[in-house]
């Protein structure tokens, strides 16, 4: 995860988890293990929600692993299509950007 503008794709319907590596060098994971990893999403109009485990977690500390496994009652009750998404590490704020929702059927 880096600087480069972040965009979380999410299905309705479709549970596929996104795997993300906190990196230290491009060949040095950060050890997070013992951390609690959790998103945030906020659309206008729309009271922010938070995500922790076992949705959002740390499945792999010493390789700076979080999977986002959403699931579909937790998408469904996105009544937007695109938000702001950040993805926090314990206090920190590793990454912010965009989530874009969309439904199964429309491919």
């Amino acid at each position: 995860m880096g600087s480069k503008k972040w965009v979380l794709e999410l299905v309705r319907g479709a549970l596929v988890p996104k795997k993300l590596y906190w990196l230290e060098t491009k060949d040095t994971p950060f050890d997070i293990t013992g951390s609690v990893a959790k998103l945030r999403v906020k659309a206008d109009g729309v009271d922010e929600f938070e995500i922790a485990a076992p949705e959002v977690d740390v499945t792999d500390g010493p390789s700076g692993e979080i999977t986002i496994a959403l699931l579909d009652a937790t998408v469904g009750a996105f009544d937007f299509e695109e938000g702001e998404v950040a993805l926090q590490l314990d206090s920190k704020i590793l990454q912010t950007g965009r989530i874009k929702i969309r439904n199964f059927y429309e491919g």
